[in-house]
């Protein structure tokens, strides 16, 4: 399938304002944000705030210039939705946005805060799953969902001993 791209002109004061969020003072760059999502900042990560921040405001100037376009994309999500059911439902879980999952392990406290895009921010770093920090805590591989007590095991686990 051969479609043609029609990418959409940014206007300048667009881009200035995407350039400028890395010279913002961090606090300004937080009301930006509440400025703009109507909600406090789900983390204080500088980086995500900003990468958040710039495509919104790409998608807004998307949202002027083609909202058929936008509008046609919504239905068709919804319609997909509707005929294949939530995603999240499907056995994957994810806790909604600005959940913070804690676990103590070997007498250390660990936090997970779930991102608004479904990503997992442990101690400042990005990841796509709770698997891939369960293994950095404990140096063995483990179902987040398990190590985080989002679900229980379903067979007996060969790590606690018991047979």
């Amino acid at each position: 399938m051969n479609r043609k791209h029609n990418p959409v002109a940014i206007p300048s004061s667009v881009i200035e304002q995407i350039v400028g969020l890395k010279e913002m003072p961090f606090e300004d760059l937080k009301s930006f944000w509440l400025e703009v999502y109507q909600t406090e900042p789900p983390t204080n990560r500088r980086p995500y705030l900003e990468r958040r921040l710039a495509y919104k405001l790409q998608e807004n100037v998307y949202r002027q210039q083609n909202p058929a376009l936008l509008e046609r994309n919504q239905k068709r999500i919804e319609q997909l939705l509707k005929d294949t059911g939530n995603p999240r439902a499907a056995g994957k879980i994810v806790p909604e946005p600005g959940t913070v999952l804690i676990r103590e392990y070997q007498e250390e406290r660990h936090e997970v805060t779930v991102t608004l895009e479904g990503a997992f921010d442990y101690k400042g770093t990005l990841y796509s799953s709770l698997s891939e920090i369960a293994r950095l805590i404990t140096g063995t591989r483990w179902s987040g969902p398990v190590f985080f007590g989002l679900r229980s095991a379903s067979k007996p686990s060969k790590k606690g001993g018991a047979k």
